[in-house]
């Protein structure tokens, strides 16, 4: 049986009961983290102009993220102990950093080759456009049109592996390359519902930027968690751990009713 997507989110919060402090307090690490890194790559492109700076601050962004990558496959590992019932603390965070950050890192930038792929394109016409060989207002839109296409086939990138990480994290002996193979096979099938999970926490994330990002520090760990329980379910585990959660409450129950 696998459980739709209302029960899935529902789960995940009841899964966050308790935790939030914690999750909050690493995704507000990695946040700011990376606006540390956008603050440096803008005083690195001060001065440039044009492609230039495009690629000092696309590049920066790349590098950010390989960087911060272990610290998000140690938040993934965090919600992944808290659904198994095991301790967790915030040096959790630094757990994949200090015992195996080459697999995630790996994993990484072969989903970040593929993504650049799609901005080859871009690329191209911003190059044409520098040496003035296409004009405005030509040059406008085929750069819209080829960074939007970046844009889109970066982001199905992302979610047609987005599964790579908690199976490289279940398993320790499966290589990245493989990792990834395993993440397009767990979402076959399921690409769809997969789809309507991640676009229900669009207006959630919308509120986040009306609330100057600070929505993300609570939005964030629930889609996370979210995340992990459809991967939970689609490994057909999460049946069995939503039995065990409903004994454990039965038997508290009992021993709040115990004189």
């Amino acid at each position: 049986m696998h459980f739709p997507n209302k029960e899935l989110r529902a789960i995940a919060r009841e899964q966050l009961t308790g935790h939030y402090i914690l999750l909050i307090s690493a995704v507000l690490c990695v946040i700011l983290a990376y606006i540390g890194l956008v603050v440096v790559l803008s005083l690195c492109a001060v001065g440039l102009r044009g492609l230039a700076h495009d690629m000092v601050m696309f590049c920066g962004q790349i590098l950010g993220v390989l960087l911060l990558s272990p610290v998000m496959a140690s938040i993934y590992r965090i919600h992944l102990r808290i659904v198994r019932d095991n301790p967790v603390d915030l040096q959790d965070l630094w757990y994949v950093i200090r015992t195996e950050p080459d697999r995630y890192l790996t994993a990484t930038i072969l989903v970040a080759v593929r993504c650049a792929l799609f901005f080859i394109p871009y690329a191209i016409v911003s190059v044409l456009v520098f040496q003035i060989i296409v004009t405005a207002p030509v040059s406008t839109v085929l750069e819209v049109i080829t960074f939007g296409v970046g844009i889109l086939g970066s982001l199905w990138m992302n979610i047609r592996y987005s599964m790579a990480i908690p199976i490289l994290l279940d398993q320790p002996e499966v290589k990245p390359s493989e990792g990834l193979k395993l993440a397009v096979e767990l979402l076959r099938g399921r690409r769809v519902q997969y789809l309507k999970l991640l676009g229900s926490f669009a207006g959630l994330l919308l509120l986040s930027v009306l609330t100057l990002q600070i929505g993300l520090l609570w939005v964030v760990p629930y889609l996370m968690s979210s995340q992990v329980m459809f991967y939970l379910d689609a490994e057909g585990q999460l049946e069995k751990l939503d039995e065990s959660w409903k004994q454990k409450r039965r038997m508290d129950g009992r021993r709040v009713r115990e004189p």
